[in-house]
């Protein structure tokens, strides 16, 4: 009888709680030697992130019980070509800022609850147009929109700080999001009020067997003397996709549209495509029509509108089930007024074209 109560005194000691929290560690490295042909000169580089974002991530959840969990989200960039330093996301934060974020999860970082009704995150997180562009072509944000990246946000971001957001639980495939950020802007010598940088995002996305279809959209309140002169700036995403077996077919429309006529309205339309060759080999290719109207002066020449065609193409070959290799090359064409860059690249002189080839190696865990 004693044995038996020892044997169940130390059962219950070392069992794991019902309330276990499940943490997860993940990251990509992707890495890549590339050769870009800038026109007046060439430069051959070692880049982080060439086909997706390099990145290290720590997520979890922890069962409160009743249906109810606890979650959390913490994922970085990497740059790990450079000595293995922090990459750098373009963050809303504080004060409204859009600089490059260089802290150690300026991904994501946020914590939240998650039940029947769905989710709810608190934090830092990506924006909507930027995670449903990347869902809508399947590749780098560079890839489908070439030098716009996340510079196309101008005012909005890829990323937003002091952000909630909800999302929806499926329902027959509709799945939608919605969250508000605050700029928390409390200068007390600037004309700007205490709503600066406020925003706010929504989004949805349908599935439905081999089809989906999305829609996003970034609301920011900018300051007065501001680029956006107090107005709100705009970006939107809409997209489509279809798998017809032999290939996986997307398009999509991307737009930023300040209020103000001093500010640049951008747009990329993008057809992305997936075309299995073989078990292990997928040519995959995009094709984009990038275009910034007379306002801007970032990607076209000051007073006139630029624009550009992008081609993007390559094989990738999976080695694994968590390591492909892959080869790419992109073309670029700007106009007579244009001076867009290729991913990877630098930025030209306007009517300048450009090519680059690049090599690498993408290991997920």
């Amino acid at each position: 009888m004693n044995k038996r109560l020892l044997v169940a005194a130390i059962s219950a000691a070392v069992a794991v709680p019902a309330t276990a929290q499940n943490v997860t560690v993940y990251g990509i490295l992707d890495a890549s030697v590339v050769q870009t042909d800038n026109g007046a000169f060439s430069q051959t580089t070692v880049n982080s992130g060439y086909l997706t974002s390099s990145r290290l991530g720590f997520s979890g959840s922890e069962d409160l019980g009743g249906g109810l969990k606890a979650l959390f989200k913490l994922e970085g960039r990497l740059a790990f070509d450079s000595n293995g330093s922090l990459g750098t996301s373009t963050v809303v934060s504080a004060g409204g800022t859009t600089s490059t974020g260089m802290g150690i999860f300026n991904r994501d970082a946020y914590v939240g609850l998650a039940g029947g009704f769905g989710e709810i995150h608190l934090g830092t997180m990506e924006t909507e147009t930027s995670r449903n562009q990347v869902n809508a072509t399947g590749f780098n944000v560079g890839l489908a929109t070439a030098a716009f990246g996340s510079s196309f946000d101008a005012v909005t971001g890829d990323r937003v700080a002091n952000a909630v957001r909800y999302i929806s639980p499926s329902f027959a495939g509709l799945t939608v999001a919605a969250s508000g950020f605050q700029g928390e802007y409390n200068s007390t010598t600037s004309s700007s009020s205490a709503s600066s940088y406020n925003g706010t995002q929504f989004s949805a996305a349908y599935a439905s067997g081999p089809f989906t279809a999305r829609i996003a959209q970034v609301n920011r309140q900018a300051p007065l003397g501001t680029a956006a002169s107090g107005g709100r700036a705009k970006s939107t995403v809409f997209g489509a996709g279809y798998d017809f077996g032999v290939a996986n077919v997307s398009v999509m429309k991307y737009t930023f549209d300040p209020t103000s006529t001093s500010s640049d309205n951008r747009s990329a339309t993008v057809i992305a495509a997936k075309v299995p060759v073989s078990a292990q080999v997928n040519f995959i290719g995009t094709y984009s029509l990038l275009e910034e109207q007379a306002a801007g002066t970032t990607f076209s020449s000051s007073g006139a509108t630029g624009k550009a065609q992008v081609l993007y193409a390559g094989l990738t070959y999976d080695l694994s089930k968590r390591t492909t290799a892959y080869v790419m090359t992109g073309k670029l064409n700007n106009d007579a007024n244009g001076k867009f860059v290729l991913n990877s690249g630098a930025t030209p002189a306007v009517n300048t074209d450009q090519t680059n080839y690049a090599f690498g190696i993408r290991h997920a865990f």
